[in-house]
């Protein structure tokens, strides 16, 4: 997670302090933000032996998202992305996973194994607009990150284009770019709708 502004200083910090811990962690922010990528660095903080699972409930067929919600609980983690776009029935059957069998609701979490979740949409509208279970939506945010978009920590560009520049040109056996004032310029005050993930694009 490059950057020294304050946000991101803090976020790392979080991830120190929760990244060993069993809690649910509901992961907010626009897409390219890298929600993914801090689902991966909680998991690999977490102890959790098996891999981390990713699931698009957007692209991912119900019976995929169903083998996903019945895994062996004890040894992978579960990252749900895009949750907001989980049908009612499947929101469902992932609230009585994370409850247990025994429909507790006040049980340990990883009775549906470590479970993160992303989302670039408001749950709490969707909740209101009933687009999205109360219920689950409770027991998601037992821990929330919210990534900023890069728009709002621009003083992180320059710090994440000679990063990528970096990676990038070591990865095609190259020299890295000479980035020129009127370069980095260009790259602090675009807006960046699609966010680090667009950036590293322009990079490359």
């Amino acid at each position: 997670l490059v950057g020294e502004t304050g946000p991101m200083r803090e976020i790392r910090a979080l991830v120190e302090r929760i990244g060993a811990s069993t809690s649910t962690v509901l992961i907010e922010g626009e897409a390219g933000t890298g929600r993914k990528l801090l689902a991966r660095l909680l998991h690999d903080r977490s102890g959790v032996p098996g891999p981390l699972i990713a699931v698009d409930c957007r692209t991912t067929d119900r019976a995929a998202l169903t083998r996903a919600l019945g895994r062996d609980a004890a040894a992978t983690t579960l990252f749900l992305g895009e949750i907001d776009a989980m049908p009612l029935d499947l929101q469902a059957e992932l609230l009585r996973s994370m409850a247990g069998e025994s429909g507790e609701t006040d049980g340990d979490p990883r009775s549906a194994g470590r479970l993160f979740a992303a989302t670039q949409t408001n749950l709490a509208e969707l909740v209101a607009r009933h687009r999205f279970r109360e219920d689950l939506w409770h027991r998601l945010r037992v821990m929330r990150i919210g990534l900023p978009p890069l728009r709002e920590r621009r003083a992180d560009i320059p710090l994440l284009a000679a990063y990528f520049n970096d990676r990038l040109s070591a990865e095609m056996g190259r020299p890295p770019v000479e980035l020129q004032p009127a370069d980095l310029e260009a790259l602090v005050t675009h807006d960046w709708a699609g966010n680090v993930t667009e950036l590293r694009q322009v990079i490359e």
